[in-house]
């Protein structure tokens, strides 16, 4: 995922992995979830794109400013931060 997920995104932009891959329970059928701050729609649905076709499972890509506050708090607090330090 990060090999996929760095060159594609912004400087300044952040990444969080959620769902069950983050959380536990990843199974053959799941699909990776991924919010994305300081990235605009279009490159996030590109983004969608590229790593559906290099991790070959559905990967759904969430822009934080679009959810509501207390899931993208929790998104923050609990998420696997995928944009370094």
């Amino acid at each position: 995922l990060m090999q996929s997920l760095g060159p594609q995104l912004p400087p300044g932009a952040k990444a969080w992995l959620i769902g069950s891959l983050a959380w536990g329970g990843f199974g053959e059928h799941s699909d990776v979830y991924l919010v994305v701050m300081g990235v605009d729609p279009a490159a996030a649905n590109r983004l969608e794109l590229v790593l559906t076709r290099d991790l070959a499972v559905p990967v759904e890509v969430l822009r934080a400013e679009d959810l509501p506050a207390p899931f993208r708090e929790r998104v923050e607090r609990d998420g696997i931060a995928c944009h370094g330090p």
